[in-house]
């Protein structure tokens, strides 16, 4: 038993010298592709500071406290129209361009309605994978020329074909962030109105 206890001190004193300050050592010798690091103490910051939390006398800590968590924001699904022009003559062209937020995979769909018509179809499809297709609306203010679609944007380009005032909007369905994951939905953008002159 005493020698036992004569190997404490010694084991006391060789813990004391592994866990003393920091000394350099020699670095090892220098070889291709060797990267050498030193260890630098980093001032002291207010993460190294002990946090002392407020705890009521009586008060049960024994099990963790629930921390409620912000639901993460996502746009609300929308599209963002923008016209190079919205004023022109006839036979000039206009380029419509709508820019989906909280729509993911989205298929776009233009709606060009002329004054006194209450319910106009879309005029064309696109997709974001560029994909066209025609649809069943016309308008006798403007006429479809060519579309261009992707994940981030989509641009269709008209012609003036007679005088009068029309309203152009994009619709797009695709995947939109729900609570419980995504789900198919849609939006459409504002209204932009065209004047054509003759």
């Amino acid at each position: 038993m005493p020698r036992k206890l004569l190997l404490i001190p010694v084991i006391l004193a060789l813990l004391a010298l592994a866990c003393g300050p920091n000394t350099p050592t020699a670095a090892p010798p220098a070889t291709e592709n060797v990267i050498i690091s030193t260890e630098v103490p980093a001032p002291e910051t207010p993460a190294d500071k002990v946090f002392v939390p407020n705890v009521s006398a009586g008060e049960d800590v024994s099990q963790p406290s629930s921390v409620q968590e912000e639901p993460a924001t996502t746009p609300d699904p929308q599209v963002q129209v923008e016209a190079n022009t919205t004023t022109l003559k006839v036979g000039e062209s206009l380029t419509v361009t709508g820019k989906p937020i909280g729509i993911g995979l989205p298929y776009y769909y233009l709606i060009v309605r002329d004054e006194g018509v209450q319910d106009a179809p879309p005029l064309v499809q696109i997709t974001y994978d560029n994909h066209p297709t025609p649809l069943e609306g016309s308008s006798q203010v403007l006429e479809f020329v060519s579309a261009e679609g992707s994940m981030e944007v989509v641009t269709f380009t008209l012609r003036a074909k007679a005088a009068g005032v029309t309203t152009v909007m994009i619709n797009a369905t695709g995947e939109v962030p729900r609570s419980d994951g995504t789900a198919w939905g849609g939006e459409g953008s504002g209204i932009i109105l065209i004047t054509v002159n003759p």
